[in-house]
């Protein structure tokens, strides 16, 4: 607060009116101020919204893609325990056969 010493009336009206214009005017950023922030706050809040629906749609399209390759492997070690079994019951009929001939 500004101290008056020995103004005239009309000048401390002219001071107060000062004042108050000054006032405004600091209120008047204050709350652009703050509405700025608020939209700033709000537009992160929705961009972190947005990231972890993403994220947890990823994980999601990730865990899909793991169980699928994990299915894959174990149908191709079926595949090949398979295949192997085959082989060796395929030798041995070779070998029983090669044995009778002998």
């Amino acid at each position: 607060m500004i101290i008056y010493l020995q103004l005239g009336s009309e000048q401390e009206e002219v001071v107060r009116q000062l004042e108050g214009r000054h006032r405004a005017q600091l209120e008047e950023i204050e709350n652009r101020w703050k509405s700025k922030l608020s939209q700033k706050f709000e537009f992160q809040s929705m961009e972190k919204s947005r990231q972890e629906t993403e994220l947890e749609r990823k994980e999601e399209q990730w865990g899909e893609a793991r169980r699928s390759l994990e299915d894959q492997i174990h149908q191709l070690k079926a595949e090949l325990k398979e295949r192997e079994e085959e082989m060796i019951l395929k030798h041995k009929g070779i070998f029983m056969m090669n044995s009778k001939k002998t």
